[in-house]
């Protein structure tokens, strides 16, 4: 068997840095193609950082800019990453740190690529010959790195370092992996692995496909990480607060490409996944979105606590993509998925209110705006699929009712509906299938309040506005916005967020996470539960754009370091509770005797 701990230190040297490292200067792309021509064409997965120099400056910019009384003991980020790897003397600075895997034996083995000034004095210095203390001898020439026996060589700038002697023996300088990627992922891909400090890309069918040499069942060790082997799969055993959690390695992308850049307004991360044939990821990827950019154009201008913006894509991909047991409504559902061509596009925002959760429900104050070609005829569809909901479905017994012309309080008219539902109790259903209607009553109550589905419907000129309550207030603010009023899309968060985010997205939601957690603490507090996560409500929104080309799709989430400080802030205040209830002798005042 093979020792790969040391990959382990690879990983988390690359991954840790690119957990600070990374948005972008589009106009200074790094130099991926330099470090792209260190990896041999066979390569399965790649991770680097091509410019250690750059990536450097743009962590500590970020390090400063969260302005914590910790960052003071960081230091320069490239030293503790060389403090991570256990190197010193003749590691270049500014040059690239690259891992990748090649495949052997039906397994993938990891190569360090280390920029160096002077590569064989680089490994002179930094990897002493292996000295076993117990166990078996190591394997001539082997040398030490981290307690375990590796080989090296020089190759030019860089030292590489392996547990498998082939790979670095038969290593030579070529062509590198820049056609072949380019080939597999296009130029968009390669593009959005251009754009960030830290870049990653994996083979997915490749690594989904190993086996055991002998094809025999048992335990195997791949960069450190126990994985359970049969001839027919490999799955991937972790243990989680106690409990074993089993992935299966069914391929569900072909390709992933991942990049992840930094600035002092906080961090990007970037991905571009071409799925695989067959998985639910193609059905989606395979649909066609509108030409029209997803935007918050018709959402009124208000801190909310989430919205969001897509354009459906023809034919029934996104129905086949929504996973079973999602907690919306039925009807909601229908509307999104089944409108076809009556629907160009989807907003959707969901807004404080002073009823609060428990009085409205999390979607009391939100709007619903569907742009549409044919407004009436859209409104008739919303109609329709209410009035075809089956009568029992999901362990609960359903009566709606709709209203064509509902008299408001000014003396106009609007659509009104709602959707009743009783439990059926021990006829709803046994065992598991009974808990997950339970659970899911209990997501739609907290999403809709007590009375469940109901609200408005007004048409405008291009849309169709839907509220999920019967307030006229929340109503006509929507319908203003729709009209062309003041709308979210305008303001200055907005527009500061956007750059950071793809160019015409077929899908883009904004989450408010102070706002979030402040709802959820007020769930929480009914039940009883205190001492939940709790953030500052006017924290920045995390912003998240997706959008579908080729077969491909390409995503982007972007982290404001004001969010990623109160994160680490609420982590910090977790760890010091845990700390007080494993020792709750009270801490000295300071001068105490």
């Amino acid at each position: 068997m093979r020792h790969n701990n040391p990959a382990v230190a690879i990983a988390l040297c690359l991954f840790a840095a690119a957990a600070l490292a990374g948005p972008v200067n589009q106009d200074q792309p790094n130099d991926l193609a330099a470090a792209l021509k260190l990896i041999p064409p066979d390569a399965v997965a790649f991770a680097a950082i091509s410019d250690l120099q750059r990536a450097n400056s743009e962590v500590a910019g970020l390090i400063a800019a969260m302005d914590l009384p910790e960052s003071v003991l960081a230091g320069k980020p490239i030293d503790q990453l060389k403090a991570l790897l256990g190197v010193a003397g003749h590691f270049d600075d500014a040059g690239a740190l690259v891992v990748w895997m090649q495949m052997r034996d039906g397994l993938p083995v990891g190569v360090l690529a280390i920029p160096t000034d002077d590569s064989a004095a680089f490994i002179a210095a930094n990897l002493l010959p292996f000295v076993s203390e117990d166990g078996p001898a190591a394997p001539e020439g082997a040398l030490g790195f981290h307690g375990t026996p590796v080989f090296a060589r020089a190759a030019e700038k860089h030292a590489l370092v392996s547990t498998d002697r082939s790979l670095v023996d038969s290593y030579e300088p070529g062509v590198g992996l820049a056609a072949s990627l380019t080939a597999r992922i296009g130029a968009a891909g390669v593009k959005a692995l251009e754009r960030g400090e830290f870049c990653a890309w994996t083979d997915g069918a490749a690594l989904a496909q190993v086996r055991g040499g002998d094809g025999a069942d048992g335990p195997v060790s791949v960069m450190g990480v126990e994985l359970s082997r049969s001839p027919r799969s490999l799955t991937l055993s972790a243990s989680v607060q106690g409990a074993d959690v089993q992935a299966p390695a069914d391929p569900w992308a072909s390709d992933l490409a991942v990049a992840i850049d930094v600035e002092p307004l906080g961090v990007c991360a970037r991905t571009f996944i071409k799925p695989a044939e067959g998985s639910a990821l193609s059905k989606l990827a395979a649909a066609t979105g509108g030409t029209r950019p997803a935007s918050f154009s018709d959402l009124p201008a208000q801190r909310a606590y989430f919205a969001l913006a897509f354009n459906p894509p023809t034919g029934s991909s996104i129905a086949d993509a929504i996973p079973e047991g999602v907690p919306l409504p039925p009807a909601v559902l229908a509307w999104i998925t089944g409108a076809g061509e009556l629907v160009t596009q989807v907003q959707l925002a969901a807004y404080p209110s002073k009823l609060g959760i428990l009085a409205g429900g999390f979607l009391n104050d939100s709007a619903m705006v569907m742009l549409s070609p044919k407004p009436t005829e859209l409104r008739d569809f919303l109609r329709d699929q209410l009035q075809a909901l089956p009568p029992e479905s999901e362990g609960v017994r359903r009566s709606v009712k709709w209203e064509d012309a509902r008299q408001l309080k000014d003396g106009t008219t609007v659509a009104a509906f709602e959707v009743k539902e009783t439990a059926l109790g021990a006829n709803g259903g046994a065992g598991a299938q009974a808990q997950l209607f339970a659970a899911q009553a209990m997501v739609r109550q907290a999403l809709l309040g007590p009375r469940g589905l109901h609200g408005f419907v007004r048409c405008t000129s291009d849309a169709v506005v839907v509220t999920f309550s019967q307030r006229q207030d929340v109503l006509e603010r929507a319908t203003a916005a729709a009209a062309g009023g003041k709308t979210l899309e305008g303001e200055e968060i907005i527009r500061a967020i956007r750059p950071w985010l793809l160019d015409q997205p077929h899908f883009i939601a904004l989450l408010w996470s102070g706002q979030v957690a402040r709802a959820i603490g007020q769930v929480a507090g009914s039940f009883g539960v205190g001492g939940m996560i709790s953030l500052p409500v006017d924290l920045d929104p995390v912003g998240f754009a997706a959008r579908i080309e080729g077969g491909c799709i390409d995503t982007a989430i972007m982290v404001p370091t004001s969010v990623m400080v109160a994160g680490y802030e609420q982590v910090k205040k977790g760890a010091m509770n845990a700390a007080a209830v494993e020792d709750p002798s009270p801490v000295p005042e300071p001068n105490s005797p």
